[in-house]
């Protein structure tokens, strides 16, 4: 099952995981009344829709949010966190070589 066929099977799941995808990115965003970046936030928001776009098998979208999600659990100091998100990254790129450097951005 192509992931087309998965995400249109079940838009609402898919208007979930985006809401939470934005709200992480919203979260992790600076602007002029904002001046720092909450990534204790951004973090759970972006896991959350990282597994959402898994499970409707949008990979693309849930390799993104993985990444953003390990991006942010570093910021905060959550190291295995971060792994954890590149690891999963790793394991729905489709490229080898990235999927080399999503492993070894888990590993250090």
């Amino acid at each position: 099952m192509d992931s087309n066929s998965t995400t249109s099977q079940n838009p609402k799941k898919l208007k979930e995981a985006d809401a939470l995808f934005k709200k992480g990115k919203s979260a992790v965003s600076t602007g002029m009344l904002k001046w720092s970046a909450d990534h204790l936030s951004g973090s759970m928001h972006f896991e959350q829709a990282a597994k959402l776009y898994k499970e409707l098998g949008a990979k693309d979208k849930a390799k993104e949010a993985y990444v953003k999600y390990a991006i942010s659990s570093e910021a905060i100091d959550a190291r295995g966190c971060a792994a954890d998100g590149f690891t999963q990254a790793a394991f729905l790129e489709k490229d080898f070589k990235s999927q080399l450097n999503l492993l070894k951005k888990a590993e250090e």
